[in-house]
């Protein structure tokens, strides 16, 4: 299913926006929603090594590829597949 990152999308009964991992900022702290219009085996992978629903994810950089991390796995990828990593960015803690 693909979706539009600006239209929000419905997450465990709550309307939230989510975005594609390539729009967020270096230094953001963001929560990993889903992998999406990625290769079935690059999913399995990126599932063991922690990439699941629900963990932080940190972006340390954007050029000249992305650098997130999860936890402490430091991923580097291109563009393709951080368009795939659908995330929400994390709420303010009160």
């Amino acid at each position: 299913m693909e979706m539009q990152a600006s239209s929000g999308r419905e997450i465990a009964g709550k309307r939230e926006k989510a975005l594609p991992l390539s729009q967020a900022e270096v230094g953001e702290v963001l929560v990993l929603v889903e992998l999406s219009r990625i290769q079935p085996a690059l999913s399995c992978r990126l599932f063991s090594l922690g990439f699941l629903p629900g963990r932080e994810v940190q972006i340390l950089q954007r050029w000249p590829a992305f650098l997130f991390q999860i936890g402490r796995t430091q991923i580097a990828t291109d563009r393709e597949v951080a368009e795939g990593i659908i995330v929400r960015r994390k709420k303010p803690s009160l």
